[in-house]
């Protein structure tokens, strides 16, 4: 089965399971494919009981439910998590006033959850493909790091952004105003800087607070959440591998695809 097949295939199912959440009631469907995720594998034919949204039986000897759902044979699976993209920051690519994903100026400790639209037009296409959770960031900037990652629950509610700060996102690559190794020297430069003042804090506390781009940093160095930096030329990759070595940090390439 191709891509394109098995996406047609999976139907509203997966987003009727965060709907089912709201009701207090046992909810079965019925004659499902159930792709486990598992050493089971996929089921075939099966009653899946939901009871407050929550899956708490397979194939149970009877059905004593509020309601059943006839799965005819469709595709039941986990909530799919999409990871880095601008789902819910953009709305229509070629208008900017529908766009945030792109700000003036950014920085390691730069939060847009606050931009996220929840009640953008995308998300019931998201969720009919089966997508629940994706994990957001900003686009390219000009700046070397563009902030925060963050998650949200595609349930369309004004409180759906769920964790904020999960990594920090930095583009390397030339471009018409900054180059690579400008790119790395400033990455190395900050590394430095916040190994030197994390180290002078120690010994004397001076009663500032860091900002926020420094505690982000912070949080990089200590190994509590990774960077994650987009190159994609082999050279820029293992220029990467060699930050990571000296600092001993956590992190993951995107991109790299070796262009």
């Amino acid at each position: 089965m191709n891509k394109r097949k098995l996406m047609n295939k999976i139907s509203v199912i997966t987003a009727m399971l965060m709907s089912f959440s709201a009701f207090s009631e046992m909810v079965a469907i019925t004659n499902t494919t159930v792709y486990t995720g598992t050493d089971k594998g996929i089921l075939v034919g099966v009653n899946v009981v939901l009871e407050d949204g929550k899956i708490v039986a397979f194939n149970p000897p009877s059905l004593e439910v509020d309601r059943t759902v006839d799965g005819q044979g469709r595709i039941l699976t986990l909530g799919f998590i999409a990871s880095l993209n601008q789902l819910g920051l953009i709305e229509v690519g070629a208008v900017k006033t529908s766009r945030d994903e792109k700000p003036k100026k950014g920085g390691a400790g730069f939060d847009a959850s606050t931009a996220f639209n929840p009640e953008t037009s995308l998300i019931p296409f998201a969720r009919k493909g089966g997508l629940l959770i994706p994990l957001l960031h900003l686009g390219y900037n000009s700046e070397l790091f563009s902030g925060l990652t963050f998650n949200v629950e595609l349930s369309s509610k004004f409180d759906s952004v769920e964790t904020v700060g999960s990594s920090v996102v930095a583009y390397f690559g030339g471009s018409s105003s900054d180059s690579r190794a400008s790119n790395f020297n400033e990455l190395a430069a900050t590394f430095d800087a916040q190994v030197k003042k994390m180290a002078k804090d120690d010994s004397k506390d001076d009663g500032k607070e860091p900002t926020v781009d420094e505690t982000a940093i912070n949080r990089v160095l200590a190994k509590e959440i990774p960077l994650i930096a987009y190159a994609s030329r082999p050279s820029d990759i293992l220029q990467l591998i060699k930050l990571k070595e000296k600092y001993g940090i956590k992190l993951a390439i995107a991109g790299a695809s070796g262009l």
